[in-house]
């Protein structure tokens, strides 16, 4: 059908109208869009966010001033917004400008009353500052009581800020406590950074069952969490699971760069602590991509474990130069600088963390315990009033303060501070320490009665540890023990006391007042527990007889299996074999379950000879506990029988199962024996970073370098191992063209001895064929593997001359065998080895010195002072001079010469500042002869004649009192020359009262 006319044009005319009202409305919505983009350009808090977005990219990036510029621009257009601040103060942070941050975040909580996320920031960077206490104070206000911030959104962070403040302030129960709370918070990432910080926690207060639930419920939360993950390796390594932490560790490793990055530090640790050295040094140089600062600190304790501190100084260095304003780098400087003795080194260190962070504790104490070295008493009384109000540095705070009054004004000074201080800390246990101190040192000592109302008190032994414990403590305290030994005698209560005590002596060196002190204990239990202890003296002391006796009668009195095993080894180092193995298979019939018992006996079994009952005991002890490296010491059977392959296979799994580097040695020199010394000598450099002391490891190290083919550069000469040694091993290995039979046995003594096994290695060395041409290399190891085993002296002298006649390049042999020498009653043929030395090493100070001793114990005094002279710069020397010129009236001024030269060469070695202190004293001088005196009886306590000169000092000055107590502490520590001086003038000052 034709449509109508018109009809066409009239649609046409609607279409056009259609598009043309469709364009007006798209020009419309286009003017909309423009408009609105043109109003959020205009809009401030718009313009703001996306600025914060730009800089959080540029965070990322590493951009740190094209993120802090966007940062600043945000804050400005927002200037009420507390976000910006804080994002700025990030970027700062990262730029290390912990004073610029610090100082924007206070003024903005000055000018804002106090925003929370301000505070929080602020806590945080207290925290990366060492400030902890200051950190918890700033949070207190919110995180105190449920409801400040209840509606606010960073509550969680406020409680875990707080709580880890806490923790690095040692309240660990109040860090539980707000960490708890933290974790209840129903967002899931800030639940399970507040169980993270949870778990550390309990880790620190020993609750492992708490820490894994807190880790299990944050495994719940988000089990991919890398942080959740380090903790859980963190766990595993408290609790001594080394080996599922590495595996933990590893695992994580190949989750993802992030979980990569992050794993490396705490797995280069690990493997550092356990000896792989090797693999934690390729971590560290993975890390130096990264995080420098990371990477340097394991450098530091690869260092460390090494032994190496200059290196490990050189790194605290480098640390400080990348982060010179982060207080932990500088105290770990400080640390180390402590450790090689530059005390000034310490004290700038010291300061330079309290500049970036004040109140840090332990620079606190560290420049409080400086200071009373150098003596500078005001110096101290400052530091430590600045320390009492923390529990943790009160005791020291405590200390110094009662040693600067004693020091000032004697025992009455002292007393009245320690009454004030008992007036405001009463309940504070430091206080309580010095309060039984003072009474001890004071000039009416407690008597019988009084003794025994001590004892009562359930604290009086963790009193006495305390008193030890604190580093300041120095003369005064020792002193206050020592005279405490004296006392106790009389009171048969304090039998506790008496055990605390003989430890305390143990620990000072003093073997002959902890003796006396465990003899006078009479309790039935205590009497054992000393008789435990003695036996372990007198085994140091290489008394085994008397070991045995005093382990027999506890014994018979108290039978115990940890007494049996110890016995059992005293009769293995007698030779009784059968008393041994058969009180060892009591014991393994007693206790089947137990795999160092087996262990033992296999290893008594191997001493007899019956090598098929050890191999039995040697696999039960495996099937009860494989990771044990007592368990595998069956290893030593096929070496013993020269099954190479055997050995080889059994060391294997050895070092598979317990990754003990003793393991990685022994099977190294097996390797070797089989043919495979490149890999033999990467685990001997396994073993021998852990230690790197031991002589055995450096000519075991030589011997495979030597088998790796020629060309191999050989380890340095050393005191233990002369140039003879390596040169010995070289011609053998050219004559041979490959390791010698002597060699072999070598190596295979050094897999026996690395074992725990000397007597077999000697077994093994002894093998050796009469009239058979030995070389130094021989000689050296017989007479190393022989002094390991405690072999009789007679033999050890032999080898000794034998060895010196086939070494002249060093000193070191010879000294040696002068020693075994004096040690037999040969002093006559010490005094011609020394003087044959010396005629070969004139200039060597060692020599000299030791020459002229035993010149000065033999009566030639004349020829000592001599020799004495030869060595102008040598501190020793200079005092030893001194000493012997002090006889002679009219030399006197040529002595204190030298011992003022000595001093100023060797400032910290009290034996040198006595001799000074005398001489002052003996010239009249004594109010200059107690600064001296005083700091050589803060280094040498137990000195007798130290304590004798320097009470001496105290007396002829009139302090009275402080001269008894240290004269009567010089008479009980022993005799010494000029004992009869110190007991008249003892007697005379008991005759009176001073001050």
């Amino acid at each position: 059908m034709t449509p109508p006319a018109g009809t066409k044009k009239r649609r046409g005319s609607r279409r056009t109208g259609r598009w043309a009202v469709l364009a007006c409305v798209l020009s419309l919505a286009g003017l909309a869009l423009v408009a609105g983009q043109l109003r959020r350009q205009r809009d401030p808090k718009a313009l703001a966010g996306r600025l914060g977005e730009e800089a959080r990219i540029l965070l990322e990036l590493g951009d740190l001033e094209g993120a802090r510029l966007r940062v600043e621009r945000a804050r400005a257009l927002e200037r009420d917004e507390p976000r910006w601040t804080v994002d700025l103060a990030q970027v700062l942070i990262r730029q290390e400008d912990y004073a610029g941050a610090e100082s924007l975040l206070r003024a903005a909580l000055a000018e804002g009353g106090g925003a929370p996320s301000v505070r929080v920031a602020l806590a945080k960077l207290l925290l990366r500052t060492e400030r902890p206490r200051e950190a918890r104070a700033l949070l207190a206000p919110l995180v105190d009581g449920e409801e400040p911030i209840a509606a606010w959104r960073g509550r969680a962070t406020a409680l875990r800020v707080a709580g880890e403040a806490a923790a690095r302030a040692g309240a660990l129960e109040d860090a539980r406590r707000l960490l708890d709370r933290a974790a209840r918070d129903p967002e899931p990432s800030e639940r399970v950074a507040a169980l993270v910080s949870l778990s550390r926690v309990c880790l620190l207060l020993w609750r492992f069952a708490d820490a894994e639930a807190a880790l299990r419920r944050a495994e719940e939360a988000r089990p991919e969490d890398v942080a959740v993950a380090l903790a859980r390796a963190s766990l595993l390594r408290a609790r001594g699971a080394l080996v599922a932490a590495e595996r933990s560790l590893r695992i994580l490793r190949t989750e993802g760069p992030l979980a990569r990055r992050l794993a490396a530090a705490p797995l280069g640790a690990l493997l550092a602590d356990t000896g792989r050295l090797a693999e934690a040094g390729d971590l560290a140089r993975e890390l130096a991509a990264h995080d420098a600062l990371a990477a340097t600190h394991l450098e530091v304790r690869i260092a460390l474990r090494r032994g190496d501190l200059a290196a490990a100084q050189r790194g605290g260095e480098r640390l400080t130069e990348l982060a010179p304003t982060l207080p932990a780098a500088h105290l770990l400087r400080a640390r180390l600088a402590l450790r090689a003795a530059d005390l000034d080194a310490a004290r700038r260190s010291f300061a330079e963390v309290l500049r970036l962070a004040p109140g840090q504790a332990e620079a606190a104490q560290g420049l409080l315990w400086l200071a009373l070295r150098r003596g500078a008493l005001d110096e101290a009384e400052e530091r430590a009033l600045g320390l009492l109000e923390d529990p943790r540095t009160r005791p020291n705070a405590v200390c110094a303060l009662l040693v600067c009054a004693r020091a000032r004004g004697g025992a009455s000074d002292a007393l009245g501070a320690l009454s004030r201080l008992t007036e405001r800390y009463p309940e504070d246990r430091s206080v309580r320490s010095y309060a039984l101190l003072f009474r001890l040192l004071g000039p009416s000592p407690p008597g019988e009665e009084e003794l025994a109302a001590l004892a009562a008190d359930p604290h009086l032994v963790s009193d006495l540890a305390r008193l030890t414990g604190a580093e300041a403590s120095g003369s005064e305290v020792v002193e206050a023990i020592e005279l405490l030994g004296e006392l106790v005698a009389r009171a048969p209560a304090l039998d506790s006391a008496r055990l605390v005590l003989a430890d305390i002596y143990r620990g000072l060196g003093r073997l002959d007042l902890a003796r006396r002190t465990l003899e006078g204990v009479r309790g039935a239990d205590a009497r054992r527990r000393a008789g435990r202890q003695l036996a372990r003296m007198a085994l140091a002391a290489g008394d085994l007889a008397a070991a045995r006796r005093l382990l027999a009668a506890g014994q018979a009195e108290h039978p115990t299996d940890a007494g049996d095993l110890l016995l059992a080894e005293v009769e293995l180092a007698l030779g009784d074999l059968d008393a041994a193995c058969a009180r060892l298979e009591a014991l393994c019939a007693r206790q089947p379950a137990e795999p160092e018992f087996h262990a033992a006996r296999a290893r008594a079994l191997l001493r007899r000879g019956a090598f098929a009952a050890a191999e039995e005991a040697f696999v039960r002890a495996q099937q009860l506990d494989a990771r044990r490296f007592s368990a595998h010491q069956g290893a030593a059977l096929p070496l013993l029988a020269e099954d190479w392959a055997e050995a080889r296979i059994r060391l294997e799994r050895a070092w598979r199962q317990t990754q003990d580097p003793r393991a990685a040695a022994a099977l190294g020199a097996v390797l070797a024996l089989t043919g495979d010394a490149p890999r033999g000598l990467e685990l001997v450099d396994r073993w021998r970073s852990v230690a790197p002391a031991a002589p055995e490891g450096r000519v075991a190290e030589a011997t495979l370098r030597l088998a790796c083919g020629p060309g191999q550069v050989l380890p340095r000469p050393s005191r233990a191992v002369p140039l003879e040694v390596f040169a010995d091993l070289r011609r053998s290995t050219e004559e041979s063209a490959g390791l010698s039979p002597r060699r072999r046995q070598e190596l295979a003594a050094f897999a026996l001895w690395v074992l725990g096994l000397p007597r077999l290695a000697w077994r093994r060395l002894a093998r050796t064929p009469p009239g058979a041409p030995v070389d130094a290399a021989s000689l050296w190891w017989a007479a190393r593997v022989l002094r390991s085993t405690g072999g009789d002296l007679s033999l050890r002298l032999t080898l000794g001359r034998q060895l010196a006649d086939r070494v002249r390049s060093s000193p070191w042999v010879g000294l040696a065998l002068a020693s075994l020498e004096e040690a037999a009653g040969e002093r006559e043929a010490s005094l011609r080895t020394l003087r044959d030395l010396h005629a070969r090493f004139p200039d060597r100070a060692e020599v000299i010195l030791r020459l002229a001793g035993r010149l000065e114990a033999a009566g030639e005094e004349d020829e000592a002072l001599r020799l004495y002279a030869s060595l102008p710069d040598e501190p020793a020397a200079l005092n030893n001079r001194a000493y012997l010129l002090a006889r002679r009236p009219e030399r006197r001024g040529e002595a204190l010469a030298a011992a003022r030269r000595a001093v100023a060469l060797a400032p910290a070695r009290g034996e040198l500042l006595d001799t000074l202190g005398w001489l002052l004293h003996l010239e009249g001088r004594d109010a200059e002869a107690r600064g001296p005196l005083e700091r050589a009886a803060l280094l040498l306590p137990t000195h007798p004649q130290v304590r004798a000169h320097f009470g001496a000092v105290l007396a002829a000055l009139g302090f009275s009192e402080r001269a008894r107590n240290n004269l009567r502490t010089a008479l009980l520590l022993g005799d010494f020359p000029g004992r009869a001086e110190a007991e008249g003038l003892l007697r005379r000052l008991d005759g009176g009262r001073g001050r």
